[in-house]
């Protein structure tokens, strides 16, 4: 660990801690937070280089450098976060000039995601079955808390829940990577736990976060919709026709290859996320002729075996081409960053509390888009969704962050425990 003077009554330290809070003290007047300049375009490889380089030490120059874009923006993001949460009391309450606790979170961070790039994850599992566990769980347990208007401590009851979190997160993710110094490993649990777990994430479950996400999400889907021309009647026969040969082409090759290890795997029909989705849409009280079709159909899926390979392999397909490809991680980070970081420099700074008019604004914006979605896609008539659903389930998010922490942390937990 890094050399720090921990004499507390020793001259020295008064003297640094007045020449820095003078320092400080200019720049506040000048102005609370100032965006971070560069030259560059927001975002842009030559940004984000410059943004490392302001927070971490020069001798780190030439590996940020030569970091891929992924871990680029990655390294933006964990930045500002020892920018936040750790240089604003290394250097100025403890009084020290030396870098190397900067140098060795910097090696941490690597460490942590050479770990994770080269970890086996059954990403099947996870996404299809452990994760829609988690969110059916959440849903059942806030249609209780919603139907019979119940306190934080009965969900917490409902839940079974014994203060776990967020230790035994933390706990799972340093295993691996502390050393045997006490220091160290207590010094890492606290930065985990105290300042970037309950911090982090109870910032991103503020109600008024999360839906500002989802109506900029939700948005961006409709503009896009919009964007699109409207198919006449034979175009769009034309296109389900090519489809369907294509999908016929796919089978009939497929008939052709011995299908490995089949009847070891679970039928990818009989994954959980199916159920997630039965009891997300209630097609058994509301579509029973139509949940009926879809369970037959998932029977008969599951004793094909070209079905299932063709469904496995569509999903892995997705998942490597949409959301495990390096642009779209990049892309997250960078969102992550701008909404805890919306200037690049403090940690979500003047998010006020909203007034009852400011919360309802936002509240009908974001309804009114996830509404424009399920109109488009005739999702009120196929699924019999109402107005009543959307807005219940805005209501749900803003019942109490607290819950949405509880959940966005059993979440992380599922996801640590198939990396570690």
């Amino acid at each position: 660990m890094s050399t720090i003077l921990y004499n507390a009554n020793s001259t020295l330290v008064s003297r640094f801690q007045r020449k820095i809070k003078s320092a400080e003290e200019i720049q506040h007047e000048s102005e609370e937070d100032p965006r971070f300049e560069s030259l560059f375009p927001l975002d842009s490889r030559e940004y984000l280089q410059e943004l490392c380089c302001s927070i971490y030490t020069e001798s780190l120059m030439n590996r940020i450098n030569n970091l891929s874009s992924t871990k680029l923006a990655m390294h933006a993001f964990c930045a500002l976060l020892i920018k936040n949460f750790v240089k604003s009391w290394y250097g100025t309450k403890i009084a020290t000039s030396d870098l190397e606790l900067i140098q060795e979170l910097f090696d941490l961070i690597e460490q942590v995601s050479n770990y994770l790039t080269k970890t086996i994850i059954d990403w099947e599992q996870l996404v299809c079955d452990d994760i829609p566990f988690v969110l059916t769980q959440h849903v059942n347990i806030m249609r209780h808390v919603m139907e019979e208007d119940l306190t934080y401590e009965k969900f917490l009851d409902l839940y079974l829940y014994e203060g776990e979190y967020p230790n035994v997160i933390s706990d799972r993710i340093l295993e691996p990577l502390v050393s045997k110094s006490m220091l160290q490993k207590t010094f890492l649990n606290e930065l985990f736990r105290s300042l970037l777990f309950e911090r982090v994430v109870e910032s991103l479950m503020d109600p008024s976060v999360l839906m500002d996400i989802i109506t900029k999400f939700a948005k961006s889907i409709n503009d896009k919709s919009e964007r699109q021309p409207r198919l006449s009647l034979f175009s769009y026969i034309s296109k389900l026709k090519g489809k369907i040969l294509g999908a016929v082409q796919y089978f009939s090759k497929l008939e052709k290859v011995i299908i490995s290890s089949s009847d070891e795997m679970v039928p990818f029909s009989h994954r959980y996320i199916f159920s997630f989705l039965k009891t997300i849409f209630r097609l058994n009280s509301r579509r029973p002729l139509l949940y009926t079709i879809l369970k037959y159909m998932q029977c008969f899926a599951a004793n094909q075996p070209a079905i299932n390979t063709f469904l496995r392999s569509t999903f892995h397909n997705v998942l490597s081409s949409k959301i495990l490809a390096s642009n779209t991680i990049t892309e997250g980070f960078c969102k992550l960053r701008h909404i805890l970081f919306p200037k690049d420099n403090k940690f979500n700074p003047g998010r006020k509390i909203l007034s009852e008019d400011e919360l309802i604004a936002l509240k009908t914006q974001c309804e009114e888009n996830l509404t424009r979605i399920l109109k488009h896609h005739s999702l009120f008539t196929v699924l019999a969704i109402s107005q009543r659903d959307i807005h219940g389930f805005i209501e749900a998010l803003n019942r109490d962050k607290r819950m949405n922490t509880l959940l966005l942390y059993k979440i992380i937990e599922t996801i640590v425990a198939h990396a570690t």
